[in-house]
């Protein structure tokens, strides 16, 4: 029962940091959209 709900928690755990990571991409993605706008070098 201890051994099971820690592997659930770790699970668990792995699909929220997994969740963050696509945010922080699109929020990154978002980012360089807006600096490539700004800029006009591109």
């Amino acid at each position: 029962m201890c051994g099971r709900y820690v592997l659930d928690k770790r699970v668990g755990a792995e699909v929220l940091y997994t969740q963050l990571v696509q945010k922080n991409d699109t929020l990154l993605q978002r980012q360089q959209i807006q600096n490539d706008k700004r800029s006009p070098k591109s």
